[in-house]
């Protein structure tokens, strides 16, 4: 799913969607399912979606089952479970980077969220192209989002713009926790 931003445009990118807890992380990458799924994209995420079809997998999976996974989106919450910066050399971080690497070739746009890039393993970090960054909004409902390139300094390619969540707060749920766990399920 090629994204437009600004004047450029984005043929199959990896985003990271940052920013403290609450800030409407998941809300976001639950905004995009929903657009993805309306113009005919495939849905893979590793959290659940209500009312959206999509495909749910662990981040393990995602090597096992890669030739499945095209011609659509792939929404990763809470990067950190998937490729901890803490566990570099495991095996899944070194996975999904590898799936990343490739993910253009498949036709796959990634999105992952974290509270912060450092919290992401390196590999992942470095194949990042967009940074969203999201803010909690004083109106209840709201909340702000910024576009910018990963590199330091950041260059903001969309300034500050507002996501109305309302229309998406059914669609996943808040509380869900996220594991690579297969116990915790």
């Amino acid at each position: 799913m090629p994204i437009a931003v600004g004047t450029a445009t984005y043929e199959y990118p990896i985003c990271a969607v940052l920013g403290p807890r609450g800030s409407g992380k998941t809300l976001m990458l639950t905004a995009i399912a929903d657009n993805a799924h309306s113009i005919g994209f495939n849905v893979f995420t590793n959290f659940t979606l209500k009312g959206i079809p999509h495909t749910k997998l662990k981040g393990k999976e995602i090597e096992a089952k890669a030739n499945e996974i095209k011609n659509g989106v792939l929404l990763i919450d809470e990067m950190r479970e998937v490729s901890d910066s803490y566990d570099p050399f495991a095996a899944t971080p070194k996975q999904v980077a590898t799936f990343a690497a490739q993910s253009r070739k498949r036709q796959i746009t990634i999105f992952y969220s974290a509270q912060d890039l450092m919290q992401v393993a390196v590999r992942m970090r470095r194949l990042t192209d967009l940074v969203v960054e999201m803010y909690a909004n004083e109106h209840k409902g709201y909340h702000d989002y910024r576009i910018m390139t990963k590199d330091m300094p950041h260059e903001v390619i969309k300034d500050f713009s507002t996501l109305y969540g309302a229309p998406f707060f059914d669609k996943y749920d808040t509380n869900e926790i996220i594991t690579e766990d297969d116990d915790n399920e």
